[in-house]
């Protein structure tokens, strides 16, 4: 019954009923509280048959209750007392620990931390309603099985036992990481002035495989080495939801506008004027830079269109290579960075564009001609 309620759940994950995005999941919920409520009642359980019918309820109006327990913001009531004593945490990874009566105070006290952060992203509920229904389910039960004491009996095969529902609950937790949001998540937020439109990012993992994101909120996880990670759909619910993106996103508003600097070079040469205004002012911003602090610096290089297109690129690529040796690296090396931050091709990029980018746009056919607009580096100072 459960198992085929839940086909017709999957295929209904982006419906939405009255508006109510998370209706697919509170189905899935429903048909998890039902399924259970008669196994209980199987067993006699009345107390435990009735309080899941509550929550066939709750799920159904979309309540959220007094007690904390809800389809949206689950929070279970598996232990009376102080959290379980122990100096060898239970070894979650092994599905065996299931098995271990003794330790499922334990275990359940260590697994309700990041269940409820997973099941605290509203995007993950409408990724996979009917997985993350199953792992909310099966911990209730698994935690009544043990806050009621009396099916402790490694052979009871029957619907309950914390020997079943422990290891339901480890399976469907198993299944549903796939969907989950993992720590290094790289989304695009949308335009401050139109919050339907966003730019465009590539995003290059450790093996050179690039992920292009150009929709607002697309997203890419990579994995721990750096390498791509399961695609998943990003929500804005989900950043509403988590205070750790939250802050993230605040913390990027609320940085300082990028500072930048664009230095003019003489016809043919690849040193900037010592006296220009422009470069007094950049060794002054450097010159306030913290060691402790995050510093970005982005240079680009350019030439005007006078000459051969690969001595430009040369010259340009020197003209970077110059300002950076002798301004910037002494400045921040003065300030106490050290050369291996300033060797850190992510935080300082340099690069030489030739005549790619004139200062500005010349008439198609207009023949070329020397610009001291052209031939300079911009610094740009994060």
């Amino acid at each position: 019954m459960r198992e085929a309620a839940l086909v017709d759940v999957r295929a209904e994950a982006k419906a939405h009923k009255d508006g109510d995005p998370l209706w697919a999941f509170r189905k899935a919920l429903i048909c998890e509280y039902v399924q259970g409520a008669k196994e209980e009642l199987t067993e006699l359980d009345w107390n435990t048959a009735e309080q899941f019918l509550e929550f066939v309820r709750m799920a159904a109006l979309n309540e959220r209750p007094a007690n904390g327990i809800s389809p949206l913001v689950p929070v279970f009531d598996h232990l009376d007392d102080d959290e379980p004593a122990s100096l060898e945490p239970v070894d979650l990874n092994n599905p065996g620990y299931c098995e271990t009566l003794s330790t499922s105070d334990l275990a359940l006290s260590q697994q309700r931390g990041g269940l409820v952060e997973a099941l605290g992203f509203p995007g993950s509920l409408q990724r996979a309603p009917d997985w993350y229904a199953q792992v909310q389910v099966t911990y209730h039960r698994w935690a009544r099985e043990d806050l009621e004491g009396h099916q402790f009996q490694e052979d009871d095969s029957r619907f309950g036992g914390i020997p079943f529902h422990c290891t339901r609950f480890h399976n469907a937790l198993e299944g549903s990481k796939e969907f989950a949001v993992k720590d290094n998540l790289i989304f695009l937020l949308p335009e401050l002035d139109d919050p339907n439109r966003a730019g465009r990012l590539e995003v290059r993992d450790a093996n050179g495989n690039v992920v292009v994101l150009d929709k607002v909120l697309a997203a890419a996880q990579l994995n721990a080495d750096g390498t791509e990670g399961e695609r998943v759909d990003f929500f804005a619910e989900d950043l509403a939801a988590s205070a750790s993106l939250a802050s993230a996103v605040d913390r990027t508003n609320n940085l300082p506008l990028p500072k930048v600097f664009t230095l003019l070079f003489d016809y043919n040469t690849r040193e900037a004027p010592l006296e220009e205004d422009q470069l007094k002012a950049l060794r002054a911003e450097l010159s306030t830079r913290n060691p402790e602090e995050p510093l970005r610096i982005a240079m680009t290089g350019h030439a005007d269109c006078v000459g051969p297109r690969w001595y430009n690129t040369i010259i340009s690529e020197d003209r970077v290579k110059n300002v950076f040796e002798t301004v910037i690296k002494p400045t921040l090396l003065q300030k106490g960075f050290t050369e291996d931050t300033l060797s850190d091709d992510k935080r300082f990029k340099l690069a030489g564009l030739g005549e790619s980018v004139p200062a500005s746009n010349r008439d198609k056919g207009q023949s070329c001609e020397a610009s001291d607009p052209d031939r300079r580096v911009v610094v740009v100072v994060q």
